[in-house]
């Protein structure tokens, strides 16, 4: 099962903290790197990524003739029509007219049917209908509306490698993607999960060794009747795969964490674990996007349901921490949520068997060690001003500012501390590089891209 995770503000139960072999290993890099000014987008995934979306770039054209099932239609290889391309036939019908005024604002569209490009020439290409009775004269379009991909992950793809081209298509935002759970070579049985969850094309990505790199290719097959009609392949450095691997040495588990895997029966947006009761055991805490579900976790790795959060169907939960704010022996619940285009914060504390709202306001929030940071938010812009501490006296008092890096938000870094008490902080950029700064000046900036927090 591909685990793709959708945001950085998905949180994760941390283990031991960064050893100083692993800090000693990246400052080696950095000594090795190439000067920042020289970096350019050399992502051997990106060419993978256009050639996807040169198949669903928005075009129309007209019918031109019609023989039998084939139709020759006025557009080609000039305006970018390519073999396997499928095109919406339409029919003008009424003219629409004002409903005051009475005037014509346009021409009453009909859906007719579907073809499928087979042959293309420099100004027309031949297609052959797929269902409906086409006529000449009648419109063919590729629409701007979202397709529907199912996107399938294969056993033999690097974890980093399939997550990175993962989130390279999904934000095109041309495409709406679809993950499932199944496991299997038999692209049949992925034709049939495409179908059932209603996709329009399936992308399945696979990759094999070549002499230390990978080979990496996909394969677009449109999920009514199996047909492939694209594949691509890019061969991907092993310093490429380094760096992918890279944040996984800070945001990925350690060797030595202990790892429980659950069937749940519901969709896990973001997870942390705490004392909320001070029975001296930490539960978990599983955010659902709109509620906060809280488990025991048994011996065997069984969990046990205890308490819930419930939410709004309006909220969607952006971040997610425990903390003992007030000193009481029990963690409180650290929420920042976005509803109805505002961003808020709340504090939940778990008292006499139930949740209160110990706190609220329109910031973010985050933990970060054992204190508690925040940003405010501001209508249409987002981030607003410099993230600073929150001191804890009987209520939320805002402290001084957090030392890093203009134009760093509040979920974009992590520190990591040497053994004489200097710490560095690792961030990412507007354009999802991770970069390591020392005392505020810049030492290393990633070629990849990482994502990072989509709120802004």
């Amino acid at each position: 099962m591909r685990k793709n995770v959708e945001r950085m503000a998905q949180n994760k139960i941390r283990g031991q903290g960064l050893l100083l072999s692993s800090l000693l290993v990246l400052l080696s890099v950095i000594c090795c790197l190439v000067p920042l000014a020289s970096y350019a987008d050399d992502n051997p995934l990106s060419l993978m990524r256009d050639d996807v979306l040169s198949y669903f770039r928005p075009l129309k054209g007209k019918v031109v003739s019609v023989n039998n099932d084939i139709v020759v239609i006025n557009i080609g290889e000039k305006s970018n029509v390519k073999k396997g391309m499928r095109f919406i036939v339409f029919r003008e019908g009424s003219v629409f007219l004002h409903p005051v005024t009475k005037a014509p604002i346009g021409m009453l569209e009909a859906v007719i049917g579907k073809a499928e490009v087979k042959e293309v020439g420099h100004d027309t290409s031949t297609a052959v209908i797929l269902k409906g009775d086409v006529k000449v004269s009648d419109k063919v379009r590729i629409s701007e509306t979202g397709v529907r991909m199912l996107f399938y992950q294969g056993k033999d793809v690097d974890w980093s490698l399939g997550d990175s081209y993962h989130r390279l298509i999904k934000e095109t935002g041309r495409f709406e993607i679809i993950d499932t759970a199944i496991e299997t070579d038999n692209d049949s049985e992925i034709i049939a999960e495409a179908k059932r969850l209603n996709a329009d094309v399936v992308l399945i990505l696979s990759a094999k060794e070549a002499a230390g790199d990978t080979m990496l290719k996909h394969r677009l097959l449109w999920a009514d009747n199996s047909l492939k009609f694209a594949e691509d392949e890019a061969r991907v450095a092993v310093t490429f795969m380094k760096e992918l691997r890279f944040g996984e040495e800070f945001f990925g588990p350690q060797k030595s964490d202990v790892r429980t895997f659950v069937d749940l029966p519901f969709g896990v947006r973001l997870i942390t674990a705490g004392d909320i009761d001070g029975d001296g055991k930490a539960e978990l805490l599983m955010s659902t996007g709109s509620d906060i579900r809280l488990y025991s976790l048994g011996a065997a790795g069984d969990l046990s349901s205890l308490y819930e959060i419930k939410g709004s169907s309006r909220d969607d939960h952006l971040w997610l921490d425990v903390l003992d704010i007030n000193r009481d022996g029990r963690d409180e619940v650290v929420l920042t949520i976005m509803e109805d285009d505002m961003v808020s914060s709340r504090i939940y504390e778990f008292k006499n068997g139930k949740f209160s709202v110990l706190w609220k306001g329109d910031v973010f929030l985050r933990r970060i060690g054992n204190e508690l940071i925040a940003q405010e938010y501001e209508r249409g812009e987002g981030y607003k001003g410099a993230v600073f501490k929150v001191a804890w006296d009987n209520g939320y008092k805002k402290g001084g500012n957090v030392s890093i890096p203009r134009g760093v938000n509040i979920y974009d870094f992590i520190f990591i501390n040497e053994p004489d008490s200097k710490r560095l902080v690792l961030a990412y950029d507007d354009a999802g590089h991770l970069n390591l700064y020392d005392e505020g000046i810049r030492i290393w900036r990633s070629k990849g891209d990482y994502g990072g927090f989509q709120t802004t």
